[in-house]
């Protein structure tokens, strides 16, 4: 009796170690859960590219931004002079 029962149990905790024997409706929540999770990295992947995109983006609005108020002091400043 005790060896029948060890045997059962030795054969459950084979049975949940094994993750070849899958009923069909686990193989097609896998797969479509794997699709799912692929599609999911791509979208990160790419808003972090987008956001390395407008980081850049910003970054050089702000220097042309920075140039253009200089340039615009420096005529402003020009102007005052060329009238005297």
């Amino acid at each position: 009796m005790y060896n029948q029962s060890s045997t059962n149990q030795n054969e459950r905790q084979e049975k949940k170690c094994d993750d070849k024997v899958k009923l069909p409706v686990e193989r097609t929540i896998a797969t479509l859960k794997n699709a799912y999770c692929t599609n999911l990295k791509g979208m990160v992947a790419e808003l972090s590219e987008s956001e390395v995109t407008y980081d850049g983006t910003l970054v050089t609005y702000n220097s042309r931004k920075c140039n253009f108020v200089k340039t615009e002091k420096n005529i402003a400043l020009f102007a005052t002079w060329s009238c005297l």
